[in-house]
Order: C-alpha cells, then sequence, then structure tokens
C-alpha cells in the first residue's frame, strides 16, 4: 500500500478516519440434545445440524445438567428417562441453577405418560422426522440473527 491509503497507484483514496464497518454472521440457534441411546442421539443432532443448527450432545442428565452450566443454549432436547435422572429433573434443576437462560425445553420420550410441563413440550417416538423439525423451528427463532433469550414464567 502506497502513503495515503492508494494501493498500486489507483487514484482512489480511503478515508484515513473513516467509519469502519463491520460485518457480522448471525449466529446459528444452538440446541443441546440430551440422549442417552447413542443412535438416537445421533440421528437427532444429525437432522438438526442439516437443518442449520448449531449441536451439541450429552449422555444423559447430569452431562447434560454440566453443558448448560459452561454453555448457552436456544433450545434443550431431552429424552424423559435416562441413567442418572429423567429429563424433567435435568430441566428442573438447571432452572434452579439459573442454567437455562431462557431456553426453550422439548422432551422427547417414548413413554405415554410424560405430559407436557409449563414452557416445555413433549414430542412421543417414534418420531415423525418432519413433525420434529417443525417443532423445533416453531420453537426458536425464525431469522438466526434475532435469536434472543426468552424469559421463562416458573
Amino acid at each position: 500500500m502506497k502513503p495515503g491509503g492508494t494501493v498500486g497507484g489507483g487514484s482512489r483514496r480511503q478515508p484515513a478516519n473513516g467509519p469502519v464497518v463491520k460485518h457480522t454472521v448471525p449466529s446459528r440457534p444452538r440446541i443441546l440434545v440430551v440422549e442417552d441411546q447413542e443412535d438416537v442421539r445421533r440421528m437427532l443432532a444429525t437432522a438438526l445440524e442439516l437443518e442449520g443448527y448449531r449441536v451439541a450432545e450429552a449422555a444423559n442428565a447430569l452431562e447434560g445438567l454440566d453443558h448448560l452450566g459452561r454453555s448457552h443454549f436456544d433450545l434443550v432436547l431431552t429424552d424423559y428417562a435416562m441413567p442418572g435422572g429423567t429429563g424433567t429433573w435435568m430441566l428442573e434443576e438447571a432452572d434452579r441453577l439459573g442454567r437455562m437462560n431462557g431456553a426453550a425445553a422439548l422432551i422427547v420420550t417414548a413413554h405415554p405418560g410424560v405430559r407436557e410441563l409449563r414452557d416445555v413440550g413433549v414430542i412421543q417416538k417414534p418420531l415423525d422426522l418432519d413433525f420434529f423439525l417443525d417443532r423445533v423451528r416453531s420453537l426458536l427463532p425464525t431469522d438466526p440473527s434475532s435469536a434472543t433469550t426468552r424469559p421463562r414464567s416458573r
């Protein structure tokens, strides 16, 4: 670059103290998948990644709670019955410890007795993948750049 801000002798000058425009890439929503069956966990994670979401995985409730303590997630998907605690217990404990940070939550289960809780939806297994992805989309902002923390009313 030559003195004065021109490159290669061109006649266009850039102002020395002009505004600097920073382009930021909107962050994609982050989803935590907590599922003890590895094949189901990987299937869910892969489907979500193909939709453009950033996904973290946990194999049980305690591992999920640990993830929630270290990172922010926009959505927590959890199985109901897992070693170390149910998905409901994990969500309640995360909320009690202030780790949900406004994240939406969805329980994915084969147990017919699990009902929707306040602020927590339930999807029954076996999954209809299209219905599952539609439900996930409905819980997250349509424009990733508008991802904000939602207040929880617990």
